[in-house]
């Protein structure tokens, strides 16, 4: 058997836990090195709660339980609910270009817990539509998603 002092058993413990780190992080990067290359991102921070979404020909403004458009449009408040909630849920994936002209339309979002608004920007570049998300990163949408975002655009079904 081994007998050490209590020194000497002191650093047998810090080495075993300099050990238990070092495997923690040689996993992962590994577990990094796998992950796929293509990003899925969403336009808002998870759960974020939506007060006044002011598009370039429209506004949208949290009153209470519901919601007031301006211009008026003859949109349920429910209408407006699912489409905030697809805004808000759904991910694209990250555009391998990030280099677009800084030219588009701004979207202002007004979140609670944020004195600023954050920024989101439409961009149409070579026949592609993108828009940039909170984090800054460009995000590769569909030419629906991007008029959606563009104009409150109702579909006739809705």
């Amino acid at each position: 058997m081994v007998r050490l002092t209590r020194k000497g058993w002191n650093n047998v413990l810090i080495f075993a836990v300099m050990a238990i780190i070092l495997l923690f992080q040689l996993a992962d990067r590994r577990i990094q090195r796998n992950a796929p290359a293509e990003q899925i991102l969403s336009l808002l921070p998870k759960d974020a709660v939506i007060l006044t979404w002011k598009g370039p020909d429209y506004s949208i403004e949290r009153i209470g339980n519901s919601w007031r458009v301006q211009p008026a449009l003859k949109i349920s408040s429910l209408q407006i609910s699912s489409r905030l909630d697809y805004w808000l849920h759904q991910q694209w994936p990250k555009s391998p270009n990030q280099q677009f002209p800084e030219q588009g339309e701004v979207i202002r979002v007004w979140l609670a817990g944020h004195d600023q608004p954050l920024l989101l920007t439409l961009s149409r570049f070579q026949g592609d539509y993108y828009v940039r998300n909170w984090l800054g990163v460009w995000l590769q949408v569909t030419s629906e998603d991007y008029w959606k975002l563009k104009e409150l655009v109702v579909e006739k079904n809705a």
